[in-house]
């Protein structure tokens, strides 16, 4: 009778046996050697980064194979048509999908295994096969980092009319639209994060925002017009930083601002309405151009979501016939906190289109 090798001794099984095993793993079954990057990794500690690129494989397999990672949250390579995968601006291509690491699909019944990380922390990935009615696993732990957050300082400005004193051609917007960056007094809306890069993994912060916004105006013979809704990814993805710079100025990464604004002529109308929501977005993707990634074959690293909050204004101006000049009436602005990406709580992004904040809008006569 064949002695039974226990699993805590198999997995120090000599490097000729693993050998023997690549080459007839159905008849001297071991325990799987897991390889990333060209190397066995079986047992050992990786440190990788949130959005990296990461594929493990096995030499060994049986009638049935799997790859576990318990509670972890990932971007992986599915089918890009099905319905679960978000329309993602600038992903690798086929889209990735946000699965859990636990999930039975059957992405995870192969040799090899791609994906992404989406948050940071200690994960067990496991990978197991079977034959018969003897199964095998090994395991490696990895330590996931991505960069740390403080809580953000918001500022949101003051709503107004540029030029002052307008009496046809105005525009009325949050902040000062005809200088950016500006003084505090000026500003439409600032997010500033003090955000800290991952030690030994460099990456580039980015934000995106997805607004929704709608106008209504009232015309010079007193009809009534409402705007179509504005919604979707605001002007750019990734959301440019360095737009309106002054010269020598540098606005970090990790800093968002915006001057939002609405442009409208008397006398083809006499009152103008605009109410503007939008909710902001921060990311951070792995810079893999530079070391650690270049020692390894790491090929695209992914845009992982890091905190969004929601801000927005409401701003009411008429024109008055006794001085000819327009007013703001009525004016409100709100934010909302960040709030920080965890495991669970992973918010699947479909951003849609990109839909620029125009002038050029479709408008329909209030009934």
């Amino acid at each position: 009778m064949a002695a039974t090798i226990p699993s805590f001794v198999s997995l120090f099984l000599s490097s000729s046996a693993i050998a023997q095993q690549k080459n007839n793993p159905t008849t001297n079954p071991v325990a799987p050697e897991i390889d990333f990057q060209g190397s066995d990794v079986t047992g050992t500690r990786l440190k990788i980064a949130i959005g990296q690129q990461v594929t493990f494989s096995s030499p060994q397999s049986g009638e049935t194979q799997e790859w576990r990672i318990p509670n972890a949250i990932l971007f992986a390579y599915f089918n890009q048509n099905e319905s679960s995968c978000p329309k993602y601006p600038n992903a690798p291509n086929p889209i990735g999908c946000v699965v859990y690491g636990d999930d039975t699909h059957p992405y995870f019944h192969s040799t090899t295994t791609t994906f992404y990380f989406a948050a940071p922390g200690v994960y067990h990935l496991d990978y197991n096969y079977t034959i018969g009615s003897q199964s095998f696993s090994s395991s490696v732990i990895l330590d996931v980092v991505g960069p740390s957050l403080a809580p953000p300082a918001i500022h949101i400005g003051d709503i107004n009319l540029w030029p002052t004193g307008c009496t046809d051609r105005c525009t009325i917007a949050l902040g000062n639209p005809t200088q950016r960056p500006v003084p505090p007094q000026n500003y439409g809306v600032t997010i500033d994060f003090n955000a800290t890069q991952p030690k030994m993994f460099p990456g580039k912060f980015t934000w995106a925002q997805v607004i929704n916004a709608q106008d209504s105006f009232t015309s010079n013979t007193g009809i009534n017009y409402t705007c179509d809704i504005e919604t979707g990814l605001d002007v750019d993805y990734p959301w440019r930083t360095d737009l309106g710079k002054a010269p020598g100025s540098k606005i970090p990464d990790s800093e968002f601002w915006d001057v939002p604004s609405r442009f409208f002529v008397y006398p083809n109308e006499k009152s103008h309405t605009i109410n503007f929501t939008a909710n902001t977005y921060l990311l951070w993707q792995p810079n893999t151009a530079a070391a650690p990634y270049t020692i390894s074959s790491v090929e695209e690293s992914f845009p992982v979501l890091l905190s969004y909050g929601g801000w927005g204004w409401y701003g009411t101006a008429n024109y008055s016939e006794t001085d000819g000049m327009w007013d703001i009436i009525q004016s409100s602005t709100y934010t909302t906190p960040f709030t920080n990406e965890t495991p669970g709580s992973y918010n699947v992004l479909d951003w849609g289109s990109i839909v620029p904040y125009r002038v050029a809008e479709i408008c329909h006569r209030s009934q």
